[in-house]
């Protein structure tokens, strides 16, 4: 039987490409919270073996059932050039037999095989069944978050599992508003200059102008929301290059999130990205742009003061 890490051979032959799809390169997300998968090895460490068994089951059912989701895509494929299509047939062929490795390992679990889970330093679960090494890691880098929500999903429905969660506690518990609750709200003032404008000033540098002194309590909170998405930005920029990722001031940029998720901030060339709440900063991405310059001196520990239309602010809401 060939081993499970024959997916090692199948990358340096070119033949299976791990984590991406055999269509289209996709960018790189950014993780910097603590991943959830890494989170249950660790729970389950010291724990006995008929979870971990149940783990390295659920595992290896969903890695099998995401290279045959691949498999049917490249069977109904249309026709390509004579070298994609040899290309193609080379990586049908490694991610087949990969798969019946998978299937062995299986058999091997069924056979009270030995098991042992680890996690890979990006957070990936590995699987270790009597002794051969398998990374959980599907044919498609940009559905690897949705595979291993599926394994904890399906292994937290049998077990007590400290990562379980209902789609509720997921949405108040994200990892960048677990980060944002470790900062105290930071309160601004009021400041009056001439022809009854009126700022509301932070003193990290964040000041919004007004025209209209009434209504001062909703328009401070309309800033210190806006100005909490702007000190989240800045924290994961700071994560990302203290972990080393490039961070590209003129490809800085939000991404229209789909339906019911998050937006994206790329960060560089490549299209790295980072998951973020920030809600107001999605509906005006033009005041990403502006707060560029604040964003960059504030990364290289440079006081700098940025000036934002309140009244465009409060408009853009319809704040009341």
């Amino acid at each position: 039987m060939r081993t499970p890490i024959l997916l090692v051979t199948l990358l340096l032959a070119g033949t299976l490409p791990l984590g991406r799809s055999v269509w289209a390169d996709q960018p790189a997300e950014i993780w910097l919270g603590p991943k959830p998968m890494a989170a249950l090895v660790a729970y389950l460490a010291d724990g006995g073996p008929g979870p971990k068994a149940d783990l390295a089951w659920i595992a290896l059912t969903e890695l099998i059932q995401s290279f045959e989701t691949e498999l049917d895509r490249a069977f109904q494929a249309p026709q390509a050039r004579p070298g994609t299509r040899a290309k193609l047939r080379r990586w049908n062929a490694g991610a087949a037999g990969y798969v019946a490795d998978l299937r062995a390992l299986q058999g091997a679990l069924e056979r009270g095989a030995y098991v042992a889970l680890d996690s890979e330093p990006d957070g990936s679960l590995l699987v270790i069944v009597a002794g051969r090494p398998t990374v959980v890691s599907g044919p498609d880098l940009a559905h690897q978050k949705d595979l291993e929500q599926r394994i904890i999903e399906s292994f937290c429905s049998i077990h007590d599992c400290p990562v379980a969660e209902t789609e509720d506690q997921k949405e108040d518990e994200h990892p960048w508003q677990q980060i944002a609750s470790r900062y105290a709200p930071e309160v601004g003032v009021w400041t009056f200059g001439d022809h009854r404008a009126i700022r509301y000033e932070t003193s990290d540098g964040l000041a919004f102008e007004f025209s209209d002194p009434r209504g001062r309590p909703s328009k401070a909170l309309a800033c210190n929301a806006l100005a909490k998405e702007l000190r989240q930005v800045l924290r994961a920029l700071r994560q990302a290059r203290d972990a080393g990722h490039s961070i590209n001031w003129r490809r800085l940029a939000l991404e229209a999130p789909p339906r019911g998720e998050d937006p994206r901030l790329v960060v560089n060339r490549e299209g790295a990205y980072m998951v973020l709440p920030v809600p107001e900063l999605a509906r005006q991405p033009a005041l990403l742009a502006e707060a560029r310059p604040w964003l960059e001196a504030r990364m290289a520990d440079r006081p700098y003061l940025l000036i934002i239309s309140g009244d465009d602010l409060i408009s853009s809401l319809d704040w009341p």
